[in-house]
């Protein structure tokens, strides 16, 4: 017998609640979801866990930030942005050993 996979859930929406006139904070079942802070005509959406999801243009665009599936897509992000910064790393490791080794033959030469 084949069952039907039944279709993912969707999470809750977030249900925001203005603290202070320039702070939004959201919450999700219950839990606690991230705030958004109004800085000037800039709005910083931070997540769950206190790290900055980003900055942007409107309040809608903040809270739209952190839903799942667009904190998703910036984990993803960070993820291949600290793999090429780990890249980088390494390649300047390399090339200031080649260096040091190139100076110390020098010296001995």
């Amino acid at each position: 017998m084949t069952g039907i996979a039944a279709a993912p859930e969707r999470a809750a929406p977030i249900l925001w609640r203005t603290v202070d006139p320039t702070v939004s904070v959201g919450t999700r079942d219950g839990s606690y979801a991230g705030f958004v802070d109004h800085r000037g005509t800039r709005y910083i959406a931070t997540d769950q866990v206190g790290a900055v999801v980003g900055v942007f243009d409107s309040e809608s665009a903040a809270q739209a930030s952190l839903e799942p599936e667009a904190l998703e897509r910036a984990i993803a992000r960070r993820m291949r942005q600290d793999r090429r910064l780990a890249v980088i790393a390494a390649t300047a490791a390399g090339v200031t050993a080649l260096l040091a080794v190139v100076g110390m033959l020098t010296l001995l030469a």
